[in-house]
């Protein structure tokens, strides 16, 4: 997420600072990576064309019912990123 803040979207030190203690306050959601989730990050990927990488963390987030904040362009944009919520707006 730092990395993205800083280097892609260009935040101020205050604003990458804000963005973590925001994301910290939310407190830790652990997931464990099964074959079903192994399974649909695949089918994600060879769909979608995203990175397994990326695929895994969309999978996660529809397994856990939860929206995928992130500013990565490629899954914003792609066809399973629909429930992801765009960063670079926050």
């Amino acid at each position: 997420m730092v990395n993205v803040l800083t280097r892609r979207l260009r935040k101020s030190e205050t604003e990458v600072e804000r963005a973590v203690r925001a994301l910290f306050a939310l407190g830790s959601i652990i997931c464990r990576v099964d074959e079903p989730l192994a399974r649909e990050a695949a089918r994600i990927a060879g769909t979608s064309g995203l990175t397994g990488y990326d695929a895994a963390y969309v999978a996660a987030s529809v397994g856990l019912g939860i929206p995928l904040i992130t500013a990565d362009r490629q899954i914003i944009t792609s066809s399973v990123g629909r429930a992801a919520l765009d960063l670079s707006l926050i």
